[in-house]
């Protein structure tokens, strides 16, 4: 279980129309490119998937380990657009393509083939997904879905934007800026000990996991901060 990642699922409504979910996705994408120093983009839909191999791989006969898409720096952003995604049959590059990009947002690592083995290794990658009228391929820590006001002034959204995106740098900045080992007291230990016992009594052992208790200590760090 990896502490401390949140890979972010925004869903648009089912109601857009092509271009409109485009337009969106630009816009998503223009924010973060607004905030973050770095940033990549990616297409997953049958097509992207069963195309190029997402993952690092050794070709043996050149002897070197081949780049690969999920070879990100370290901190960078990573948005994944699924707007395009339409039904179809997923090849084995396909298959292990969603497995690697699973793999990153469950575990926050990143798959390396060997082809006799497989290595993974750990990647410091905000991963964010947009989907359309459902949830991501990619199985998120959150979703957020997405109702479009039309009657909103996109040029005094702009402005007040402007006002306020220095100051949201200098908070991503600071939040980076303070990534690494973090301890929990005893005492707060035993608290969480108790709430994750109760909820798993409460709710079922289905439904509170340890995926459910690291994205709780994720959101209480990213509060406390």
């Amino acid at each position: 279980v990896a502490v401390g990642k949140m890979a972010v699922n925004v869903v648009l409504p089912e109601a857009l129309s092509e271009e409109e979910a485009r337009g969106y996705v630009e816009r998503i994408n223009s924010v973060f490119e607004a905030l973050l120093p770095r940033k990549a983009r990616g297409v997953v839909n049958i097509t992207s998937l069963n195309a190029a191999t997402l993952f690092p791989r050794k070709d043996y006969e050149l002897n070197r380990l081949v780049a690969s898409p999920l070879q990100l720096v370290e901190g960078s952003a990573l948005i994944l657009d699924e707007t395009t995604l339409a039904n179809g049959a997923l090849s084995e590059k396909g298959v292990a393509n969603l497995n690697a990009l699973k793999a990153l947002s469950e575990r926050a690592v990143v798959v390396h083939d060997f082809t006799y083995h497989q290595m993974e290794v750990p990647a410091d990658v905000k991963l964010v997904a947009i989907s359309k009228g459902s949830k991501s391929l990619v199985p998120c820590d959150v979703q957020i879905r997405l109702v479009p006001q039309h009657d909103h002034d996109h040029s005094s959204l702009a402005a007040v934007a402007e006002q306020v995106v220095h100051r949201l740098r200098v908070a991503v900045g600071v939040v980076d800026a303070m990534k690494g080992e973090f301890s929990i007291a005893e005492e707060v230990a035993a608290q969480a000990e108790q709430h994750f016992v109760a909820a798993r009594a409460r709710l079922g052992v289905e439904k509170v996991t340890t995926e459910t208790l690291a994205r709780w200590l994720t959101v209480a760090r990213q509060v406390a901060v």
